[in-house]
């Protein structure tokens, strides 16, 4: 059962029933647990991060720490520095707040799968820090 699918049957009961939805959130696949992540670290993985509660994507790597740069959705906030370019992220922006790290925390959540678009924002960033 996905999400919708859940959705559609919780709609369209008369009643709620709290073990049958309990069931059905139980069914869901578990995408977002801890057996859910990469084997191998790689330029586009996308994490969430446990303190800041935005999303964060690993630009490079850097001798034994990553170069991390958040996500948002909102589009006014001041350090936005461009679109995403993902299928995965139509919605959301690229920010300049930047922050290394040697243990990649959060749980996984997908891939931002445009790499070249990620060369070109790591471009920029690196211009702006100059």
């Amino acid at each position: 059962m996905q999400k919708s699918e859940l959705l559609d049957k919780v709609k369209a009961m008369n009643t709620l029933d709290k073990d049958k939805i309990l069931g059905w959130v139980n069914a869901l696949p578990a995408l977002n647990s801890d057996n859910y992540k990469p084997n191998e670290l790689r330029i586009g993985d996308v994490f969430m991060h446990p303190i800041f509660l935005h999303p964060y994507v690993l630009l490079a790597k850097k001798d034994s720490a990553w170069i991390c740069c958040l996500l948002t959705t909102e589009a006014s906030c001041p350090e936005v520095l461009d679109a995403c370019q993902s299928r995965f992220f139509a919605k959301s922006f690229i920010t300049k707040v930047l922050f290394t790290s040697h243990d990649v925390s959060g749980k996984f959540l997908c891939v931002y799968n445009n790499n070249k678009h990620l060369k070109i924002v790591l471009s920029e960033l690196r211009k702006i820090l100059k």
